[in-house]
């Protein structure tokens, strides 16, 4: 299943499910990308903005989810061979990402201002290029969540496979490296050249 380009908000519990009730794993090869997920699960003790669990192969990137209960869960039914990348996960009131029993790759996220920015509870689970300091966004107050050009966050991402682009489409790396987070910072200067003044013209009345 693919789970793309989605608003998924103010549930009482979670937000993207990836489960298998009765823990058999096969809930395996499901992709959850450049979703925005926020602001559910907000009261009471159950529920993540993501969880990704019981089966092989599941792989969520270049999402954004803020204000959840939890952020984003790897947990239930032995998952295994996980991919998490390119995540931006924002003030949620508890973990942002949470690990536990996972063989698999958390690459490139930023976590921050969390209740717990990276828990990794599981084994075999490689962890890079993550980051859990200030990001320097662009304006949280208004949900935005693009990286300003004094971003640490900028070309300090490890390659990963299977990314080649951001939350808006734009390619991945732009510099020398993948930019942690779901965007990649992009400088765009407006050409302030004034055009040429017309040549040749030709008046006539009637």
């Amino acid at each position: 299943n693919l789970i793309e380009n989605c608003r998924v908000y103010r549930n009482a519990g979670w937000g993207i499910h990836i489960y298998n009730g009765d823990g058999s794993g096969s809930a395996v090869n499901n992709i959850v990308r450049k979703n925005k997920v926020y602001d559910n699960a907000r009261v009471g003790n159950r529920g993540w903005g993501i969880l990704l669990g019981s089966g092989n192969g599941n792989q969520a990137y270049n999402n954004i989810v803020w204000n959840n209960k939890g952020g984003i869960e790897i947990n239930y039914g032995s998952p295994s061979n996980t991919k998490l990348y390119n995540n931006t996960v924002y003030g949620n009131n508890g973990v942002g990402i949470n690990i536990t029993g996972s063989q698999g790759s958390v690459m490139n996220n930023i976590s921050w201002q969390n209740q717990g920015d990276i828990v990794n509870g599981g084994s075999g689970t490689s962890l890079g290029g993550n980051l859990t300091s200030n990001p320097s966004f662009v304006n949280v107050n208004a949900n935005d969540f693009n990286i300003n050009a004094s971003s640490p966050a900028i070309d300090a991402g490890v390659f990963v496979n299977g990314v080649p682009d951001d939350y808006n489409g734009t390619s991945r790396p732009q510099g020398s490296g993948f930019d942690i987070g779901a965007y990649e910072y992009t400088s765009k200067v407006a050409d302030s050249t004034p055009p040429n003044p017309p040549t040749n013209l030709r008046f006539s009345s009637n």
